[in-house]
């Protein structure tokens, strides 16, 4: 990988962490940085997120 980009393309692509889930059409992670962006599939991107899942200081 020397572009160090992974994609992931498809009718539905899911990215979750716990009860939190994101669902979009493509996924672009830099590898070297961790940093994730989801894009839409035509329309908006669709988010369930856990209220119990706010992190607290």
């Amino acid at each position: 990988m020397t572009a160090q980009t992974l994609v992931l393309k498809g009718k539905q692509v899911v990215l979750s962490e716990g009860k939190n889930v994101f669902s979009g059409c493509q996924l672009n992670v830099q590898m070297d940085t961790g940093e994730a962006q989801l894009e839409a599939c035509g329309g908006r991107v669709q988010i369930q997120l856990d209220p119990k899942s706010q992190k607290t200081n």
